[in-house]
């Protein structure tokens, strides 16, 4: 149902100019999916432009984490303009174009800036953490890191280049998540830029490393019975991994994606107490 114009509708949300959603359909959603939702919705209203920035990346796949509540649509014309901001739609934000020209995919109903371009400006525009996360999976789901170096140069001076320099030199190409991707975002800022990524320590697989301070992001979906083994034998598994671990002499601690978004500051100082702790085994690591 779309409301008529200039009528008000309590259980009603706008999604764009074409689209609504009954509101406690739209309440029950995840942030991720709300935000999929209003993308969608955003780039099948606009007539000519295509979607870019974090908006490109929903429709595409790509990794996004972001704190920004009150996430926009962004929008890019093909002719590089941008209509005066008094006919932006609401939540919309529109970019202008760059020197390199970006690729545009076009789907059935609407058209977003290839991968690319969207990592790009994902780091040009929302900075070093999510211009990592979506470039660790530009280069996991997408293309080579010497592509990405060949396509960057044809940016020339722009704002934010030194930012994006920053994020393709600390990439990586085997990240196993997005919030991975952003727990190492955030060390590298704050505590120290050599993470072992993925590494292989005692015959397991960790996801982040320095020395012998192991972290481990905690993902729900781990534990959903679905995605990996039954929930009881998950557990089961973990326990007897980080037994294993810890009889090593590693510490380890294991953030959940709560506590990277809303606890930074106790993440990073737990990391930082670690790491100042006296070795418990001589053995090198």
């Amino acid at each position: 149902m779309i409301p008529r114009e200039g009528k008000t509708h309590s259980n009603v949300v706008m999604l764009s100019s074409r689209h609504a959603m009954h509101r406690t359909d739209f309440r029950a959603l995840e942030f991720y999916e709300k935000r999929w939702v209003q993308a969608v919705a955003g780039g099948q209203a606009a007539r000519k432009a295509a979607l870019a920035g974090r908006s490109a990346a929903r429709v595409l796949g790509m990794w996004v984490v972001t704190t920004d509540r009150h996430e926009p649509v962004e929008l890019l014309l093909p002719n590089g303009r941008t209509p005066p901001k008094g006919q932006w739609p609401a939540r919309t934000v529109y970019h202008r174009a760059r020197n390199r020209v970006a690729t545009i995919r076009h789907f059935d109903t609407l058209r977003a800036t290839d991968e690319v371009t969207t990592a790009f400006e994902i780091a040009l525009r929302h900075g070093f953490r999510e211009g990592l996360v979506a470039m660790d999976w530009l280069l996991k789901h997408h293309t080579d890191r010497k592509t990405v170096v060949e396509e960057m140069a044809k940016l020339g001076r722009v704002k934010g280049i030194a930012v994006l320099r920053k994020v393709i030199k600390y990439a990586v190409d085997n990240s196993r998540s997005p919030f991975e991707s952003y727990a190492r975002a955030i060390l590298i800022e704050h505590v120290a830029d050599d993470w072992i990524v993925n590494g292989i320590f005692a015959g397991y697989e960790v996801d982040l490393r320095r020395g012998w301070l192991i972290i481990e992001i905690d993902g729900d979906y781990k534990y959903d019975g679905v995605t990996f083994k039954k929930t009881d034998e998950t557990l089961r598994l973990e326990r007897r991994r980080e037994k294993h671990l810890l009889k090593t002499g590693v510490f380890a601690i294991r953030p959940s994606r709560s506590d990277l978004l809303l606890r930074e500051k106790e993440f990073i100082d737990d990391v930082r107490t670690f790491l100042a702790q006296p070795r418990i085994v001589t053995r090198a690591l």
